[in-house]
Formats: C-alpha cells, sequence, structure tokens
C-alpha cells in the first residue's frame, strides 16, 4: 500500500492551510484593532509585518523542501 504522499508531509500540509485560514479570518479584525490604537501600536505594527514577511518566506520554503 503506497500512497502518493507521505503522511507527515499531508499533516504539514493540513497544518499550513488550517494556520492561513485561521490568518484570513482574524486579519480584518486585527486591523480594526491596529487603526484604532494607530499611535499606540505604529511600532508593533512593523515589527509584526517584518516577522510575518519571515514567517511567509521560511514557511513557503519549508513547504517546497517537503516536497
Amino acid at each position: 500500500m503506497s500512497t502518493s504522499r507521505p503522511r507527515s508531509a499531508t499533516r504539514r500540509h493540513l497544518n499550513w492551510s488550517l494556520t492561513m485560514r485561521a490568518t484570513e479570518a482574524t486579519w480584518p479584525s486585527l486591523r480594526r484593532n491596529c487603526r484604532r490604537n494607530h499611535s499606540l501600536l505604529r511600532g508593533t505594527h512593523l515589527v509584526a509585518l517584518v516577522c510575518w514577511r519571515i514567517v511567509m518566506v521560511v514557511g513557503v520554503w519549508w513547504a517546497c523542501g517537503e516536497g
């Protein structure tokens, strides 16, 4: 019984898609909060954007490396 993908890769892909879905669901409320507390969160928002870029790059690189 051979499958086309290893089980761990399928599980990681599922976790990745669930994470992306959760992020898309929470993103509008995050943006609304940032707009409401803009002066307070300006620096934090920039740091979060940089961290998000790093996470995306590492996630894509890791997912491509799995295949």
